[in-house]
């Protein structure tokens, strides 16, 4: 039988319960639910490789989704400023700034002329100076609050 069939009757007997017993019954049942007969499981056809690329595909940008939300939420409990500097699109430069320097006390420790080296570094030339210094502001910002 078509494994979607399947799955649609076991959802509709179980509620959100899997398991075999479930299962035994389902399959005892199915010739009550279909006097016609059932019919054979052949498989999806030349596509089914295509959709299971699509729903891994479709599973890693959910997850991509979920990081980044849960990124966003920890980058407003810093405070407002640093989200206004690092913004929301985060490249390699700013996920690599939180992994190491998330902290407010060392990213003032740190300094400008550090900072800016290592964004640069990381973000290929793109963040130089002013991110550095917009990133240090917040930082101050985030410990006067």
């Amino acid at each position: 039988m078509p494994t979607t069939q399947s799955a649609d009757l076991r959802k509709y007997y179980s509620k959100h319960t899997k398991n075999d017993r479930i299962d035994s019954e389902l399959l005892a049942r199915l010739p009550l639910l279909h006097p016609e007969g059932l019919r054979e499981y052949s498989g999806q056809g030349p596509a089914d490789p295509l959709r299971r690329l699509v729903r891994q595909r479709s599973t890693m940008i959910k997850r991509r989704v979920a990081v980044y939300s849960r990124l966003d939420a920890l980058v407003e409990l810093l405070g407002p400023a640093w989200y206004a500097v690092l913004g929301s699109n985060y490249g390699n430069a700013a996920l690599e700034f939180l992994a190491r320097y998330a902290d407010p006390n060392t990213v003032i420790r740190l300094g400008q002329g550090r900072l800016s080296r290592f964004l640069i570094a990381r973000s290929r030339g793109a963040w130089r100076e002013d991110h550095a210094a917009g990133l240090i502001v917040a930082a101050k910002e985030t410990l006067m609050l």
